[in-house]
């Protein structure tokens, strides 16, 4: 009568996927399996060590709702959330202090994304620690663009509402995620886009795999800080 929660490092989630598979996927099983050090957050310990295949693991299962928490305010609701959910779901946190800039014990529906800044010029799709990063940088840079910063916590059900309904006001989506920008929330917008509503498209993640490094350092390093951004941004408003 318990509900299991599987918890280990994202990287080391390749291990177990075809026990996953076969014994919760396929068989529907309630169980909850949680991904820490997401992404590059696990910096200095190097790539074999950093998660960014992850959630395209989990996404490519049909059965798995995929969570991507953003900050440690909706970490709480978060697990509330995924212990409600009737179907197994994929928990990712991450490593780093990152920004907290949800109020205590947040709004939280998987499946449903917060829009958490109105913009005209450009939607941001972000997920994770991310979503606090775009955040300031949208107001940083809110003399040069109009920026709609909406936080997809869930990437599978993914919010098609809520970013056709973004993108059909901006006509322009750029996606932001510490993941490779295969087979995660870049990829789902992607999709969703070319097959409702064609948008000037562009993808901010990981092209390949990392380096050993501080994790605020390697964020710019592998393409995934302000500059990186800002430049896709621009090419999508060009």
């Amino acid at each position: 009568g318990y509900l299991p929660f599987a918890i280990t490092f994202g990287s080391f989630l390749g291990r177990a996927m075809d026990h996953v598979r076969q014994s919760v996927g396929h068989n529907r099983l309630k169980v909850n399996v949680v991904g820490s050090h997401g992404g590059v957050s696990n910096g200095k310990d190097g790539p074999s060590a950093h998660a960014i295949e992850d959630v395209a693991l989990f996404r490519a299962m049909p059965t798995f709702a995929v969570v991507v928490v953003a900050d440690a305010n909706q970490l709480p609701v978060a697990i509330q959330a995924s212990i409600d959910h009737p179907s197994p779901v994929y928990l990712r946190l991450y490593r780093e202090p990152t920004p907290v800039f949800y109020e205590s014990s947040p709004s939280f529906e998987i499946g449903r994304a917060n829009v958490l800044r109105d913009g005209s010029d450009v939607t941001i799709l972000a997920c994770g620690p991310h979503v606090g990063y775009c955040l300031a940088w949208a107001d940083a840079l809110k003399d040069r663009f109009s920026a709609e910063v909406i936080d997809c916590h869930t990437v599978t059900p993914l919010d098609a509402e809520t970013i056709l309904r973004s993108a059909e006001k901006t006509k322009a989506v750029v996606t932001v995620e510490d993941h490779l920008i295969v087979g995660g929330l870049g990829s789902a917008a992607a999709e969703l886009l070319s097959e409702q509503m064609p948008t000037r498209l562009r993808r901010v993640g990981l092209t390949g795999y990392a380096a050993s490094g501080p994790y605020f350092e390697l964020l710019d390093k592998v393409g995934l800080g302000l500059n990186a951004v800002t430049k896709a941004v621009d090419e999508v408003l060009a």
